[in-house]
């Protein structure tokens, strides 16, 4: 048995009002972050799984990896509430002057 898919296409036949306005684009200072460290290459040992033929990271290797990971979320999440609020600076700033 063989299926087939067809496909109709409708045009929209309403035409848009106005074109849109342009915005001007808005300009963010770049923050000051620090480069990222070198990375090294460290063996992990695996330790085998009570299922045949299954390794798992041992279980201080995974700690370890889990806090580091900890770490970067951490960061990533402060760089994250300093732009968001120089977001809400610039917003306020627009807002606050007069409309003409």
């Amino acid at each position: 048995m063989t299926q087939t898919l067809t496909t109709t296409t409708v045009s929209n036949t309403k035409k848009r009002g106005r074109p849109a306005k342009r915005r001007k684009p808005m300009v963010t200072q770049p923050t000051n972050t620090t480069p990222p460290k070198e990375t090294t290459s460290k063996s992990i040992n695996l330790v085998e799984s009570h299922i045949k033929d299954v390794y798992l990271i041992e279980r201080d290797a995974l700690w370890n990896d889990f806090q580091n990971r900890l770490k970067i979320n951490n960061y990533e999440v402060s760089q994250v509430y300093k732009e968001f609020k120089d977001v809400v600076k610039a917003t306020n700033e627009l807002l606050s002057k007069p409309f003409k």
